[in-house]
């Protein structure tokens, strides 16, 4: 028997058939006795499982601090309700192993109306850590015997509405988030080094950032989730993996060459990568501020943005530069009319906008640089 007391009783407008109860329930309590009917079969509401979001929460379940606080919401099934035990505020609940006898077939109390990925990542967690398990309460919302119109509707409501939270915003809350910690994940690291940029006066990205996603100033020309996910891109493969990693005190690996940050990640030090985009960015600003600067071309905008860095990790790849003078001094080989105009024509805004493009751009500066040919610096 499943008991659930002290439910809060929650009116939904004039029809009875959506009001429901909140309350609460163990993880293992629910997989055992709920099902997932589908839209492809007919009879229910529910998606295909994404099979990579339900090892993606798997994981996630192994953090010390992973937490469920969005309910779980359920269509309950009021045969499997014990009908002795209807005081106010409590509800008591066949099991499905304790109904067989008393019910034909294989029913059981719930149906998933939303959160099966949710239920399906922690049901893989179960079966993948048989020993030091952790207990998963879950918030649960249960409508009785909702019909599979009544699912639908819910369903919607909650999913058709939704609108994500942009990555700007995300990124700075994983800064808030570990503010106070002596380490970093993945992402608190990278909004670390956002953040540097954003508020040292050396930086070509001086309060030019768009912290949350909008523009605060007319100056601000780049979000912070577009140059916080470029930075985990040179940092990491797997950022689940890394950041339980950290989590559990283990060391991380290497990572292949592409990964120029991950060694600055490694040490804990944002500081070195906040350097090396000042050092990288600023050379590029000063040695061709006509094409930096030019608010015609594509160099400010997210596609210019994300070949640069594809081009100044290949450049970085190529001679290990790590002072400015020296990435300065490189450029301003190449500081001349000729370069500048070619500059001018492959970031165009005519190109469009594309990842496809951002490589386009890159692998043209990877030719106009030399970075294709033994080429000596020095000559």
């Amino acid at each position: 028997m499943i008991h659930f007391r002290n439910l809060i009783t929650v009116e939904q407008g004039s029809k009875d058939e959506f009001d429901f109860y909140i309350t609460s329930i163990d993880a293992s309590d629910l997989i055992v006795n709920s099902n997932v009917e589908r839209l492809s079969e007919g009879k229910g509401v529910q998606r295909y499982l994404n099979e990579q979001r339900t090892l993606d929460i798997a994981k996630f379940c192994q953090q010390n601090d992973a937490i469920f606080p969005t309910p779980i919401i359920v269509s309950l099934n009021t045969d499997f309700v014990n009908q002795e035990n209807k005081n106010e505020g409590k509800l008591s609940v066949w099991s499905a192993s304790e109904a067989k006898n008393k019910l034909d077939g294989d029913l059981v109390p719930f149906s998933i109306i939303d959160g099966q990925h949710r239920l399906a990542g922690i049901e893989k967690y179960f079966e993948t850590n048989k020993e030091n398990q952790k207990k998963f309460m879950l918030p649960l919302i249960i409508y009785k015997d909702a019909s599979i119109e009544s699912s639908a509707k819910i369903f919607v409501t909650i999913n058709a509405n939704q609108r994500s939270v942009d990555r700007s915003t995300i990124s700075q809350l994983f800064g808030v988030i570990y503010k106070n910690s002596s380490l970093y994940t993945v992402e608190s690291f990278a909004s670390t080094v956002v953040n540097s940029l954003n508020s040292s006066d050396i930086s070509p990205f001086y309060h030019r950032i768009k912290m949350l996603g909008r523009k605060t100033n007319k100056h601000e020309f780049i979000s912070q989730g577009t140059v916080a996910k470029k930075i985990i891109d040179r940092i990491s493969s797997n950022i689940q993996e890394d950041n339980l990693n950290i989590e559990k005190g283990q060391k991380l690996t290497e990572g292949d060459s592409s990964k120029i940050f991950r060694e600055y990640f490694r040490k804990n030090t944002p500081e070195s990568v906040t350097e090396f985009m000042i050092n990288y960015f600023s050379a590029f600003e000063i040695a061709f501020s006509s094409v930096w600067d030019n608010e015609d071309l594509l160099t400010k905008k997210a596609v210019g943005f994300s070949s640069l860095m594809n081009f100044f990790t290949s450049l970085h790849l190529k001679y290990k530069f790590q002072k400015f003078n020296e990435v300065l001094n490189f450029f301003e080989k190449y500081s001349n009319e000729k370069i500048e105009n070619e500059l001018q024509q492959i970031f165009s805004k005519n190109r469009g906008s594309s990842e496809s493009v951002a490589k386009q751009i890159s692998d043209h500066l990877n030719n106009i640089f030399q970075l294709n040919d033994e080429f000596d610096i020095n000559s």
